[in-house]
């Protein structure tokens, strides 16, 4: 399991890079969708577990739930059709680095997911 702690700062060290690779930028969404995924207890984490893999159809059913579990975030769906753009070949990187580093606040806030809290906070 990967932390968003290191997502997140794959994504900061993506971005002040001089070029960006969408495709890399995809599967670093599609990482961070995963983890919160299985971070709620999804049924679509579950069903890769038994299948031993995600898929794009399991993803975006995972999208939802994880928009459920974030109380309607717009910002969850925002950045899942982002990274989509990327895949099929359009779309901006660094945008879409941009909107998942703001999905990662968001997280933290409602404090889903490993490595899911306050960023000045102190682990006890």
């Amino acid at each position: 399991m990967v932390s968003i702690d290191s997502i997140e700062a794959r994504a900061r060290e993506m971005l002040r890079s001089k070029e960006l690779d969408k495709m890399e930028v995809y599967y670093l969404v599609e990482t961070l969708f995963t983890e919160l995924g299985e971070a709620i207890g999804s049924k679509q984490s579950k069903e890769a577990a038994k299948r031993g893999a995600w898929n794009v159809e399991l993803l975006d059913d995972a999208v939802d739930s994880i928009v459920d579990a974030l109380g309607g975030s717009y910002a969850v769906l925002d950045l899942w059709e982002s990274a989509w753009e990327l895949r099929v070949g359009n779309g901006d990187a660094a945008a879409t680095l941009e909107k998942l580093i703001n999905v990662i606040d968001l997280v933290r806030r409602k404090r889903i997911g490993k490595g899911a809290r306050p960023r000045n906070s102190r682990r006890r």
